[in-house]
């Protein structure tokens, strides 16, 4: 397995919650690696995947497994999913602005 150039999903700026990334495509049976950077939290953010199987017009919740621990303080964290659909967004909620940067690693199938 090797892991292809990343692609910047969420800019680095200041978001206020609730928000979501642009959207992009994850190739069947794959394994995505998602970077998320925070250099300025408010008082809490959560970041989680969303799926969508009809060109993005519908957009599934994340379940549990999709879920990044909630964030209160600047850090980098990184989290491994596995396919779920063919597209696929970053989504946040939370209190506050915060400023943060968002990637996303095709590992492969």
């Amino acid at each position: 397995m090797s892991y292809e150039t990343p692609k910047v999903i969420q800019a680095s700026g200041a978001q206020t919650p609730p928000g979501n990334s642009a959207t992009f495509g994850v190739p069947a049976g794959s394994t995505i690696d998602v970077w998320v950077s925070v250099t300025a939290v408010g008082t809490t953010i959560t970041f989680s995947l969303q799926w969508s199987d009809d060109g993005g017009t519908t957009w599934a919740a994340a379940d549990p497994a999709d879920v990044f621990t909630a964030i209160t303080t600047n850090i980098a964290v990184v989290k491994s999913f596995t396919a779920k659909a063919p597209l696929c967004r970053l989504a946040w909620v939370g209190t506050g602005a915060s400023t943060f940067e968002a990637r996303v690693y095709e590992v492969g199938a």
